[in-house]
Parts: C-alpha cells; sequence; structure tokens
C-alpha cells in the first residue's frame, strides 16, 4: 500500500499539468502577499508599525460587564493587559486580577471626568485605549416607544462616544499613542422595524467613527493606516471605505492610524467592530482577525459566539 501510495504521488508530482497547476497556485499566493504587503506600506506612509505590548497598555472599556464587552476584557486580562470597565452595574462575576470596575455613567461628561481623574491618581497614566462597547436596545415600535427610552438609547449608543473621545483622546494625542475602538452592529446598515431608535442609535456611531477617523487623519496628520485587510460577516456586508482611513474590505473602520505633526513615530489605531467581527490590535494583520458568528453574537452571545480579541497577538 505504502508504495502504491509513492507511486502515486509520484505520477502526480512529474505530470505536468500538475506542476503548471503548483505554479500557478503559487504565483497566485506570492502575488497576493505582496499586494497586501505594499498596499500595507503604501497606507501606513512606509513606516513600521509598533508591536502590540500588553505591559504598556491600559484598556478602558464602557459596558465591560455582560455580552461582548465582557468578553473582551476576559480575552485582555487572560493576556495580563491591565483593563478597567465602567457599567451603570456591578459585575456578578469575580474579576480578573488586572480588571477594575468603576460605575460610571457614560451619558455623562462630569461623571466621565471624575473617572479619568481617578484613573490618573491611580494608574499614574491615562487609558491608551478606548472601547466604546455600551449600548442598550429597547425593542417597540416607533408609535410604541416613550420619547424618554429613543432618548436614552441615543444618549448611551451615540452621543456617550462623542463624551469619551473628548475625554480620552486629547491625552492619547499628546502622547502619540492610543486606540479608540467602536463597537457597532449588523443595525448599523440595516434598519430593523420594531427596533428603530437601535438602529438609528448604532448606524450614528458608525457615523460618528468614520468622521473621527477623518479627523485623526486630517485634522492631526494621522498618517498611519494599518492593513485594510477585514472580513465579511455571514450577511456579506461590503463597506469599504473612500475617506482614506481604515480601508477594510469587509468591515468599516478596519485600521491603525499613527499621528504627530512632525514625527510619525506612534501609532494610533482607530477600530469599529460589526457585531463579533474583530479585527487585530497594533502589530496584527488585521486581515487575519478573528470572526463570530453574526447569529451567536446578534443573540446576546459575546461570549457564545467566541470572540477572541487578541488570538493574534504575540505570536
Amino acid at each position: 500500500m505504502p508504495f502504491t501510495l509513492l507511486s502515486l504521488l509520484a505520477t502526480l508530482v512529474t505530470s505536468p499539468t500538475t506542476r503548471k497547476t503548483l505554479l500557478a497556485l503559487l504565483t497566485i499566493y506570492f502575488l497576493r502577499l505582496l499586494s497586501r504587503t505594499l498596499s500595507s506600506q503604501i497606507r501606513n506612509s512606509w513606516s513600521r508599525q509598533r508591536p502590540w505590548d500588553n505591559s504598556r497598555e491600559l484598556v478602558l472599556i464602557t459596558g465591560g460587564c455582560s455580552g461582548i464587552g465582557k468578553q473582551i476584557m476576559l480575552d485582555l486580562a487572560a493576556r495580563g493587559v491591565t483593563v478597567i470597565i465602567i457599567d451603570v452595574k456591578e459585575p456578578d462575576f469575580e474579576l480578573p486580577q488586572t480588571v477594575t470596575f468603576h460605575s460610571t455613567d457614560v451619558t455623562s461628561p462630569s461623571s466621565l471626568h471624575s473617572l479619568h481623574t481617578h484613573i490618573l491618581s491611580t494608574h499614574q497614566r491615562p487609558p491608551t485605549v478606548l472601547i466604546n462597547n455600551a449600548g442598550i436596545g429597547l425593542p417597540n415600535s416607533i408609535l410604541a416607544t416613550p420619547p424618554s427610552t429613543i432618548q436614552q438609547t441615543f444618549a448611551v449608543n451615540t452621543i456617550s462616544h462623542f463624551w469619551t473621545a473628548r475625554e480620552f483622546l486629547p491625552p492619547m494625542l499628546k502622547a502619540n499613542h492610543g486606540h479608540i475602538v467602536t463597537v457597532a452592529s449588523m443595525a448599523s446598515f440595516i434598519g430593523l422595524g420594531g427596533m428603530a431608535p437601535y438602529s438609528c442609535s448604532k448606524a450614528s456611531a458608525m457615523a460618528f467613527h468614520e468622521a473621527l477617523g477623518q479627523e485623526l487623519k486630517l485634522w492631526y496628520r494621522a498618517d498611519k493606516d494599518g492593513d485594510g485587510g477585514g472580513v465579511d460577516g455571514e450577511g456579506g456586508e461590503r463597506c469599504r471605505r473612500d475617506a482614506g482611513y481604515g480601508r477594510g474590505d469587509g468591515v468599516r473602520g478596519g485600521g491603525e492610524v499613527g499621528f504627530g505633526a512632525e514625527e510619525r513615530t506612534g501609532d494610533f489605531t482607530g477600530r469599529v467592530w460589526v457585531v463579533g467581527f474583530v479585527e487585530g490590535f497594533t502589530g496584527v494583520d488585521a486581515g487575519e482577525g478573528e470572526r463570530a458568528g453574526v447569529e451567536d453574537v446578534e443573540r446576546g452571545g459575546g461570549e457564545e459566539g467566541g470572540l477572541k480579541l487578541i488570538d493574534r497577538c504575540n505570536r
């Protein structure tokens, strides 16, 4: 039997058709790799990306006590990253050693400012990563939804992003290093009957992230744009961005941006996650980002969906 298999393999290898097929496949692979590398270098102004360092980062996650936010926290904590989670409710689980919790209202600028002051006094440094994850969604028809619910949905899902960016972005700009992540939804692209406030607020969050990316690039000379390879969900949404920031082939917002009017030594990353579509952090090929099932995540399965935030880090 082994002799027969070896003979068959030898025949295939010596076959002109097989050799041509293998050569064609290898050529396609190397051309794709070359194109990907050159595209990444061009978007990054031919500068090298600084690799992600777990010991240097301080991650702030809004809405980190459940769902996707909790799983992001657990994935980061497993790598030894220092994480701060904020929420309006206390965690009902034991926090990992590197994680702390603060009860904070993300819709209140004064509450966020107090949090920032506390972080500086406790950690002696500002957050280097801001993950805007907090969100609410109460199903109801447009006519039956109370005005207070509509206002609260937008306050948490959209307007809070303005407050968190205004509070925590300036130190990142000053340090020439930072990350901002926006957790969006498939509802950002498709209006859902019975979930109008949620859909509209998530679409607004997407627009906020795009506008932020343009300002980082044009206002603050954020010339660094990470590898734009994105991932498609089961819905197959194609959302190529034309603004020059985070040109994800499959997911809006995938990209790294460095800023500095005179120096291009730092790095700044803008991310938008559409439900469970996760891309790598600094130094991680964005095209290798893990994906989670849309259905699992939409059912509130940030954990069940198996989000693996930084599986590719440190490899």
